[in-house]
C-alpha cells in the first residue's frame, strides 16, 4: 500500500476523544539498517495552563536539547515515570528486607554462602 493510501486509511478511522480532542495522524520514516519504512504515527494535541516558571523551564530545556517543546514534555514525563517506578522497588525491597529482619550481617553471611557454591562449580573448559 502506498504511504499516501496508508495516510488516508489512518485519517479515515480518526475517533473524538474524551475532552473533545482528535488525535492527529502522520507518516513518519524510520531508517532502519539501510531500510527506509513508513509507520502511521498518533499525536493528541492537548491544551494545558501553565505558569510562566515552567513554560521558561520547557523553553530552555527545548533549546539546550535542540528538541521542540512537546518532546520536552514527552522526556520529563517518560523520566518522571521511570524514576517512580524505580523508587517504588526500592521501597519494595526495603519493605522485603524488613519483614525477613535480613540485617546486614545475615546479607553479608549470605552473599558469601552463594559465592562459596558458585566458586565450587567447575569451571568451563577445564576437564570436567
Amino acid at each position: 500500500m502506498a504511504a499516501s493510501r496508508i495516510g488516508e486509511v489512518v485519517r479515515a478511522g480518526q475517533a473524538t476523544l474524551k475532552g473533545g480532542s482528535k488525535p492527529e495522524n502522520r507518516l513518519t520514516s524510520h531508517n532502519n539498517c539501510g531500510h527506509t519504512s513508513s509507520m502511521a504515527t498518533t499525536s493528541v494535541r492537548s491544551t494545558y495552563s501553565l505558569d510562566m516558571e515552567t513554560m521558561r523551564r520547557i523553553d530552555n530545556l527545548a533549546r539546550r536539547w535542540d528538541v521542540s517543546k512537546s518532546e520536552v514534555l514527552r522526556r520529563a514525563l517518560r523520566i518522571a515515570d521511570e524514576q517512580s517506578t524505580r523508587s517504588e522497588r526500592v521501597e519494595a525491597l526495603k519493605q522485603l528486607q524488613v519483614s525477613m529482619d535480613l540485617s546486614r550481617e545475615r546479607a553479608e553471611g549470605w552473599v558469601a554462602d552463594i559465592r562459596a557454591e558458585r566458586d565450587a562449580w567447575p569451571t568451563p573448559g577445564d576437564g570436567q
